[in-house]
């Protein structure tokens, strides 16, 4: 059984103090920060797919009528993370709660595929064919009156923006950093959000320490990038399979 090791992390940061004075040294949990970054993420990501099934129980999702659908689907997107939200037929066919019916469809996406089979993705990262920004996927299926699945729900969770939303939630401080990078090891968040969607193994820099990550469920791993030092806890989420880190940069 891996043991997931806990590490304190100190740094100093700015905080209210008297003139002239120092900072003080802040020491940080690692292992409480790392949980509270997967949860919250987690969280959002489940609560998106919990409204997604209540809009699927209901006679309007079942009907398969877009203008019926609609109105339920806006619902519950006013109630979550930023995201294009939209129902998709079964022959892939789609609609956004923003823009109607779409030109394109989503027939060959994999996760339309698997949530067709009962299934419900959640994570799944990709390029939004609506918006071309970087999202990740929570998808539920529709099941009919006769009881065969009829279409999906979907919410594409803007990236960058939820990335954000995290570095504020946990109130993240210079000198912090933070990552989920999912299977293939294509960024999901980042403390700095103009990181998502980028590639660590393509940097070989990053390369050998990135493929270690990805290969363990939890662990702590320090490496030199860009000139400094950085100290990362990581662990991989049963949700979504992304690989979570934590740390500071020395």
């Amino acid at each position: 059984m891996t043991r997931f090791v806990a590490i304190f992390l100190t740094a100093a940061f700015l905080c209210s103090t008297a003139a002239g004075a120092a900072p003080p040294a802040f020491t940080v949990d690692a292992s409480v920060v790392l949980a509270s970054l997967m949860s919250l993420t987690d969280n959002h990501l489940k609560t998106m797919a919990g409204s997604l099934d209540t809009v699927a129980a209901t006679p309007a999702a079942q009907s398969g009528d877009w203008s019926q659908i609609e109105p339920e689907l806006r619902k519950a997107a006013s109630l979550n993370v930023a995201a294009i939200v939209y129902y998709i037929n079964a022959n892939g066919a789609y609609w956004t709660i923003s823009g109607g019916k779409q030109p394109t469809t989503v027939a060959d996406r994999p996760y339309f595929i698997r949530a067709m089979r009962g299934e419900r993705p959640i994570g799944d990262l990709l390029a939004s064919r609506s918006t071309g920004k970087a999202v990740a996927v929570v998808a539920v299926p529709v099941t009919g009156k006769d009881g065969k699945i009829n279409g999906v729900l979907g919410a594409s969770i803007y990236l960058d923006q939820l990335s954000v939303l995290l570095a504020d939630e946990m109130r993240i401080q210079p000198g912090m950093v933070f990552w989920a990078l999912d299977p293939r090891g294509t960024i999901a968040v980042h403390s700095d959000a103009s990181n998502v969607f980028v590639q660590p193994l393509k940097t070989p820099a990053l390369k050998a320490v990135t493929e270690r990550m990805l290969a363990a469920q939890s662990g702590v791993e320090t490496y030199t990038y860009k000139g400094a030092k950085r100290t990362v806890l990581f662990r991989k989420s049963a949700l979504t399979g992304w690989t979570f880190g934590f740390g500071i940069v020395h």
